[in-house]
């Protein structure tokens, strides 16, 4: 999740997106942890998406 800061709405979407399936599916996996460190990612390119628009 050590991702570069991503400029490009349409990338920023698509990365969400990822992020999101990759959360559901440590959560799934009763991974915890490791789903509640993607939602964290999550929120920061969502405001990244705030202040970008």
């Amino acid at each position: 999740m050590g991702e570069a800061e991503i400029t490009d709405p349409a990338s920023l979407a698509k990365a969400i997106a990822e992020l999101e399936k990759r959360m559901k599916a440590a959560a799934k996996r009763l991974e915890f942890e490791e789903a509640a460190a993607i939602r964290d990612r999550i929120k920061e390119l969502r405001a990244q998406q705030i202040y970008k628009a």
